[in-house]
C-alpha cells in the first residue's frame, strides 16, 4: 500500500486506506512500519491514530518531521489527475488520467489504480492532493475505472477540519 504526508493540527500524519493498515490493528496493536525513502534505513514506526473502515480511510501518526502535500477541493469532471503509489512493488510510480465522474465522496478516474496504489494521493494539475486512491473495477467489460475517496471524508471521523474544508 501507499500513503501521503499531511499535517493534522500539530500532528505529522500519513493518510492511507484502512485496508492497508487493517492487519496492523490486530497483529501489532496499531504499530506500523513507515518506509519513507529509497535507502535501507529510511523507515520509522508510526501508530494508527484513527480509522474509518466504512470509508476505507486511516490516519497514522509519525514521530518524524514530514513535508505535507498541499491539498485542494474536489476536482471537476474532465480535469487531469495523477495517481501516485507503489503498484506491485514499483516504488513512487504514477499514472495519468482524467476525472470521469465525481460526487460528494467518490472520485472516478481513468488513471490506472492497481494493488499498491491504495492509500496514495490522487493529485491534480496544480500538484495538490484531491483524493485518496482506494480501489478499481476490473473485468472483461471494464478499462481503467479507478476510485478515490474525496478528502472531505477525512473530516467526518478522522481529523478536525475547518468549516467548508475540501468542499465545493
Amino acid at each position: 500500500g501507499s500513503g501521503w504526508p499531511m499535517r493534522a493540527g500539530d500532528e505529522n500524519v500519513i493518510v492511507t486506506n484502512h485496508h492497508v493498515i487493517e492487519q496492523c490493528l490486530d497483529l501489532h496493536d496499531g504499530d506500523v512500519i513507515v518506509d519513507y525513502g529509497d535507502g535501507q534505513d529510511d523507515y520509522d514506526f508510526g501508530e494508527v491514530y484513527s480509522f474509518d473502515s466504512y470509508n476505507d480511510l486511516a490516519i497514522i501518526t509519525v514521530p518524524f518531521d514530514i513535508d505535507p502535500l498541499p491539498t485542494a477541493g474536489p476536482p471537476k469532471k474532465g480535469h487531469w489527475v495523477m495517481a501516485v503509489g507503489n503498484p506491485l512493488g514499483e516504488v513512487d510510480s504514477f499514472t495519468f488520467g482524467s476525472v470521469s465522474n465525481y460526487d460528494d465522496f467518490v472520485i472516478v478516474t481513468d488513471a490506472a489504480i492497481n494493488p499498491g496504489n491504495s492509500g496514495g494521493p490522487l493529485i491534480n494539475a496544480e500538484g495538490k492532493v484531491v483524493g485518496v486512491n482506494t480501489w478499481k473495477l476490473s473485468g472483461e467489460d471494464v478499462d481503467n475505472m479507478g476510485f478515490a475517496g474525496a478528502l472531505r471524508l477525512l473530516c467526518d471521523k478522522l481529523i478536525d477540519c475547518k468549516p467548508g474544508q475540501w468542499k465545493d
